[in-house]
């Protein structure tokens, strides 16, 4: 993700940035993880799978029991045996769905961010909001939703594992056992309180460190491709301390995520071993007991080692929000509130006559409807600004294309075509569509040599007999 804050998110609809209520965004961020069928099918896949495996502990004691007794237990062998195959056939469609999840809820965040920077023309020339918004549609946005929803899939599996597994084991079982869990619980969650801050701290360091190394990464094609030996020797130095900083943040983060768990080990399993030991030193112990305790054993310890995984899952959740956050951040933080104003329009001349501000821009071109216009001024006077001023006047009546137009999309991009050849396709398909009666062009020949350029003048003067066409040239059509 890339190195940069948002600010702290404050709202999370289109409606806001008009000055209408401000919505909670952690509303916005659980419709757009929780709210679709595939999440909640998934869900209730996972519960099934969990309770036909708690199930079989049951079968397997019973068989026991009747085993011991002399009874017939052949049913219930045939009853466990499909309590241990049957949760593979609700365990793997719930990946499948789990699948379907992450994709519903990526293509509606993706949805939801596009929706939310449409027609947002004063912040097109806004680099640094430009880069946040496009590392986390590009990026960022399938990992971490990926991750996020797949640890949550995980942990309500884990969860229901461990809980219906003891459940049932509390009436099969000695009593003693489920004080052993009950006192295993309670160590681990005083473990996790203790740990919580600094496991968070060293959390908050890690990604505070990868941001900054990836950040550093970014740059590394300018630096190294140029050949720049100065460029590349400081951006070298910059990396080897980015990298270092976070392979030492990523040791420490380790380090104290394995003695945490060396801990909530100890916590889940010392008190129930001591309380077996001690069920089966006991003057009065019944066989049928024993032979229960003994059976269940390996899923007794499953259980425990389920508990501390369970309960230190709970440390990576505060992990997974702060990801989270920092995704929505976007589409949750008011793009006004970053807004480049389009207000910026200096002195500049439309084919020679003065003119300054958004308001006299505008108003020049209110009652023009067809002809050819070129804005010229000096660097920084507002040209630019004044283009997307008009923009955002006549809406989806213009079209602006930008100086850096490479990353527009077109229809007519499937074969390789020169700077010259684009710019006439691009040309011929804006001016097929209809509702568009005002071109803005901002540099178009920039980048085009002496008889391309010459082409397409030709081409926009027989196009301003029918439309309004307004350019920004470059210096050499000036």
């Amino acid at each position: 993700m890339q190195n940069a804050e948002w600010p702290a998110p404050s709202i999370s609809s289109s409606k806001e940035s008009r000055g209408h209520h401000r919505a909670d965004p952690t509303t916005s961020t659980m419709t757009v993880i929780y709210g679709h069928r595939a999440a909640w099918i998934a869900i209730l896949l996972i519960v099934i799978h969990q309770s036909l495996v708690a199930s079989s502990i049951i079968f397997l004691t019973e068989i026991i029991e009747r085993f011991q007794d002399g009874r017939d237990y052949h049913n219930f062998v045939y009853l466990y045996l499909i309590a241990m195959a049957l949760p593979y056939i609700p365990g793997c469609t719930s990946l499948v769905f789990l699948q379907r999840w992450i994709n519903d809820a990526h293509s509606t965040f993706v949805s939801r961010l596009t929706d939310k920077i449409k027609g947002k023309i004063s912040q097109y020339r806004n680099t640094a909001l430009h880069e946040r918004v496009t590392a986390t549609l590009a990026r960022n946005s399938l990992p971490v939703l990926r991750e996020y929803i797949t640890f949550i899939h995980d942990l309500v599996s884990f969860t229901l594992n461990s809980v219906l597994s003891m459940v049932i084991m509390i009436f099969l079982l000695p009593t003693e056992l489920a004080l052993g869990y009950v006192i295993s619980f309670s160590l681990c969650l005083g473990l996790v309180f203790a740990l919580r801050s600094t496991i968070s701290t060293s959390s908050s360091s890690y990604e505070i460190r990868y941001l900054a190394y990836t950040d550093t990464l970014d740059k590394a094609w300018d630096n190294i491709v140029l050949g720049n030996s100065y460029n590349e020797a400081i951006w070298q130095r910059s990396k080897e301390e980015a990298s270092q900083r976070f392979y030492k943040a990523a040791i420490t983060l380790q380090l104290r995520k394995q003695l945490g768990n060396l801990l909530l080990a100890g916590a889940s399993l010392i008190p129930t071993i001591f309380l077996i030991v001690m069920i089966f030193r006991g003057e009065h112990i019944v066989a049928s007991v024993v032979a229960a305790v003994v059976v269940n054993l390996t899923r007794i310890f499953l259980i425990l080692n389920s508990l501390s995984a369970l309960v230190y899952k709970m440390l990576d959740l505060s992990s997974m929000r702060a990801k989270l956050k920092v995704l929505f951040a976007p589409l949750t933080t008011s793009l006004d509130e970053e807004s480049v104003s389009i207000d910026h329009v200096g002195t500049i001349y439309v084919n020679g006559n003065k003119v300054q501000g958004k308001s006299q821009i505008i108003n020049f071109f209110a009652d023009v409807e067809s002809g050819r216009f070129r804005i010229t001024g000096p660097n920084g006077s507002g040209k630019s600004s004044a283009l997307a001023a008009l923009k955002e006047q006549f809406g989806g009546g213009s079209f602006l294309m930008p100086t850096n137009h490479a990353n527009l999309a077109w229809e007519g991009t499937s074969k390789p075509m020169s700077t010259g050849q684009q710019m006439i396709s691009s040309l011929r398909e804006i001016i097929s569509i209809e509702d568009v009666t005002h071109i803005l062009l901002d540099e178009w020949d920039a980048n085009l040599d002496q008889e391309n350029a010459a082409a397409i003048d030709v081409a926009l003067n027989d196009l301003a007999n029918t439309k309004v066409v307004i350019e920004v040239r470059h210096m050499r059509g000036q």
